[in-house]
């Protein structure tokens, strides 16, 4: 059981099915993903769910044998399903928090439930102080469904409301205290905070008034000196220390597990955050003991008192997905032996995992894209033709733009939309350049890196010999896919790194300066590395398709030589 907010696990389907033959409810951790330090009130939850869901529920099923459940992140066997509308019902129509009764209600029909936090290695976003984007490192952890939660002060009260509601209230008057004294111990603690939290506003407000009272005594000593709250034999001081100690160990609870969650960055805002999850938690208890009290007075049905959801953005997602990898040799495209080696191909070259693969030959670059088709939801650009592109089209694309981020316009929508073929889908930031650039919204189709680099290069030649007559242009048949980008061939020489030159690709190009003279400008590479790397490239660049003859000195000026060269060369 999911929402449709709710980052789904790629393995959690896989973990329900090996456990339902056995249990009849499995729940994993439900986790909030992260907030920016400043939001207090959505990063309360990342506290709340790191404690409750790294130790209070696995608490409850070794004590009670109840794993409450969450609503999301949850599988039910069929005989759960079958037994709970038997009895009723499969899920209460009249409760706020269905999940949570129908745990107790197959735990009085003696089904088995359990509680799974099954560790994996995974490379999750974190967020820092001194970055304003979250980054990706490498951290133990679970099996998870993560989502976010509201991060408005008032929508939260309004989820909390319903929570409060459906467990504490309408629980109690479902279940009232049967079961055992684990159960009933239970119930104790999903309802106290009933009146646990009209103590605790009464509390802030008696330490607030204290704290007022010590600093005036100690800006104005010599006017009054206040009595203090309780003598000093007073037995009312152990009470007091033993508070204090009980709600120290509280809060050392709340910073481990966060810790364990979120790294040692968020320690420092779990005590801010602990105080307004107080004040929400306490208009959420007092709203909906108003509204319960009201149902008991009018008979009026509560109402589902829906909260608006955030959605996570592409970045964090692209954290969640399944990996390359365990793709591949799913589909049995590598072996695990394979996969290793490129694993170590890409830690030598710094090139994408699928490119580190292909380039080592122990993976066809089509088989590649199929599954990054599949993996990514896009579409492929099975036509790169840049003859046969529209110039008004080409046009609207920036040259600099194109060659920056790797990208070629293919065709415009009814709707408006461009598409583009790409290698590499650019990243947010490029997303916005296109979208700025062609003043529309942008489609993305994947292609062979060779075509998506030669493409651009001949479609905005081609806009140039506007009115020529005769030149020498190759134009792309069937050997287009021989290829070979300079950059891959100086990687191949050892002479740059992936890295270095995906860097200076989009440097050159937003300078106005051809590839070859920055990165010899620029140190990247020796000349002579650059000479050596053109010379195999003309050798692989032999094309099966036919030559267009032009011969217009002012076309073959406004050209780049080095295109000039390569065409006399094959013509």
């Amino acid at each position: 059981m999911h929402d449709a907010e709710d980052v789904v696990d790629t393995l959690s389907l896989k973990l329900f099915n090996c456990l339902m033959p056995e249990w009849d409810l499995v729940q994993i951790p439900i986790i909030s993903l992260e907030r920016p330090w400043w939001n207090l009130v959505g990063g309360h939850y990342m506290d709340e769910f790191a404690e409750a869901h790294c130790k209070e529920i696995h608490v409850r099923e070794w004590f009670a044998g109840v794993v409450p459940g969450a609503g999301v992140g949850t599988g039910y066997s069929m005989r759960a399903l079958e037994a709970a509308a038997a009895d009723g019902d499969c899920f209460a129509t009249d409760s706020l928090t269905e999940d949570y009764e129908f745990s107790f209600r197959i735990h009085q029909l003696g089904l088995k439930q359990t509680f799974v936090r099954f560790p994996i290695e995974r490379r999750v976003p974190r967020w820092s102080f001194m970055h304003r984007r979250p980054r990706l490192v490498s951290r133990r952890d679970f099996i998870t469904t993560r989502e976010f939660f509201p991060d408005v002060f008032w929508s939260s009260v309004r989820q909390k409301t319903r929570w409060v509601t459906g467990i504490a209230l309408q629980g109690w008057k479902k279940f009232g205290w049967r079961g055992d004294w684990r159960v009933r111990y239970l119930y104790f603690r999903d309802r106290k905070s009933l009146f646990t939290q009209q103590f605790m506003v009464l509390g802030y407000i008696v330490a607030l008034g204290l704290l007022a009272l010590q600093v005036s005594a100690a800006l104005f000593p010599d006017r009054y000196i206040f009595a203090p709250p309780f003598e000093n034999d007073s037995a009312l001081w152990d009470l007091f220390y033993i508070n204090v100690g009980l709600f120290v160990n509280r809060l050392l609870h709340r910073h481990i597990w966060t810790c364990r969650i979120y790294g040692w960055s968020q320690l420092p805002l779990i005590i801010p955050r602990y105080l307004v999850a107080n004040v929400v938690n306490y208009f959420a208890v007092t709203r909906a003991t108003w509204r319960y009290t009201k149902h008991l007075r009018t008979r009026e049905r509560i109402g589902w008192d829906k909260t608006a959801h955030s959605f996570p953005g592409e970045e964090l997602l692209a954290a969640y997905r399944r990996k390359l990898g365990d793709i591949l040799i799913e589909r049995g495209l590598v072996t695990k032996e394979q996969l290793d080696r490129g694993l170590a191909a890409q830690a030598t070259t710094g090139r994408p995992l699928g490119a580190a693969i292909v380039d080592i030959g122990e993976l066809d670059e089509d088989a590649l894209i199929d599954v990054l088709c599949d993996q990514l939801h896009l579409a492929r650009a099975h036509t790169l033709d840049p003859y046969g592109i529209s110039p008004s089209l080409l046009r609207r694309l920036p040259e600099h733009c194109a060659k920056a981020l790797s990208v070629f316009p293919l065709e415009e929508k009814d709707d408006g939309k461009i598409v583009l073929a790409c290698a590499v889908v650019p990243d947010r930031r490029g997303i916005l350049e296109l979208e700025a650039a062609l003043e529309a919204s942008v489609e993305f189709r994947l292609a062979r890196r060779a075509e998506v680099t030669l493409a651009p290069r001949h479609g905005y030649a081609r806009l140039k010999l506007t009115g020529a007559q005769e030149l020498a242009i190759p134009r792309p048949g069937q050997g287009l896919v021989e290829y070979r980008p300079i950059g891959e061939l100086l990687i191949d020489m050892g002479a740059i790194t992936y890295p270095d030159l995906a860097k200076a690709v989009s440097e050159a190009a937003r300078s106005g300066k051809r590839l070859g003279e920055y990165l010899v400008a620029q140190g990247f590479i020796r000349r002579e590395q650059m000479e050596k790397a053109m010379t195999r490239q003309r050798v692989g660049e032999r094309l099966s398709g036919g030559l267009t003859v032009v011969a217009d000195r002012a076309a073959r000026d406004d050209l780049d030589p080095a295109l000039v060269a390569e065409a006399s060369s094959d013509a």
